[in-house]
């Protein structure tokens, strides 16, 4: 009706005088409101069907990128616990050694049971790890079984390769789940054990992962290694939780010839013994 004091006087006078013209213009004015109500809704839902639409393929793009990455970070790990039928014992499945296999009781003798409360009465603090080295076949895997069954821990083993990986972070977050388990598991039955073959696998430095010549291999998409190696060593030094983790690692390689892994895994924390 505001719109109405602008109109010409003449079309006013012929709406009051002439019913069927008024009608039909509040009819067109109506069916124009109603058009362009109807145009504005459609214009809000088609905006609103397309953000649900960019929200919807945004959320499947993270589940599967979450997916993807949780295959990626998944590890061959072995693991034995208490109480399982089938676990190597000294007695039926280890033979020689001896000297070694009475060295490593000594230091494990500390996780659970007398040695653990003695050190705990003492105010001492146990070692949380030692280093295997030797040709393959020569029993550094069953060496580790068999300590763990002897020691009543969880055995968590795995391999230095399984942490080589395309995509920057899955190694070391590889390390943290393998550690996680055994922190859990560390709770429940008092300790645990960790066992890492091949750890010539894991870089020659503290930045990721060396190929031959001690080059750094950055993965397909560039720095897939990286953190590996000192993701590793903040995980040895993690000693003062509840249970105790304890870890073995193997290397094909005389420690001459790993100059910079020996240094973070055995000068750096101070606590792991060679054998």
């Amino acid at each position: 009706m505001i719109e109405l004091i602008y109109w010409p006087l003449w079309l006013l006078d012929l709406l009051k005088r002439n019913k069927p013209v008024r009608n039909i213009v509040i009819y067109f004015t109506l069916t124009s409101a109603a058009i362009i109500f109807f145009l504005g809704v459609g214009i809000w839902l088609t905006g609103l069907l397309t953000i649900g639409q960019m929200a919807l393929t945004m959320v499947m793009m993270i589940g599967q990128m979450v997916v993807l990455f949780t295959f990626l970070s998944s590890t061959k790990t072995v693991e034995l616990l208490p109480g399982q039928e089938g676990l190597f014992t000294f007695e039926k499945d280890y033979f020689g050694n001896e000297v070694l296999v009475t060295a490593v009781r000594q230091w494990i003798s500390s996780l659970s049971g007398e040695g653990k409360a003695h050190l705990d009465y003492m105010g001492a603090e146990a070692i949380n790890g030692i280093m295997l080295q030797g040709p393959p076949g020569t029993g550094k895997t069953l060496l580790a079984q068999c300590l763990a069954t002897e020691s009543n821990a969880a055995f968590f083993g795995t391999s230095g390769t399984d942490y080589q990986a395309m995509f920057i972070g899955v190694g070391p977050m590889k390390i943290m789940r393998m550690y996680g388990k055994a922190r859990k598991a560390a709770a429940r039955y008092g300790a645990a054990i960790v066992f890492i073959d091949e750890i010539d696998s894991i870089g020659g430095n503290r930045g990721g992962v060396s190929g031959s010549g001690g080059n750094n291999l950055g993965g397909m998409l560039g720095g897939g290694g990286l953190g590996v190696l000192s993701k590793l060593l903040t995980e040895l030094d993690g000693t003062k939780e509840s249970g105790r983790r304890f870890t073995i690692i193997n290397t094909l390689r005389r420690i001459v010839g790993l100059p910079e892994i020996a240094q973070g895994l055995v000068l750096t924390i101070g606590a792991t013994n060679r054998f």
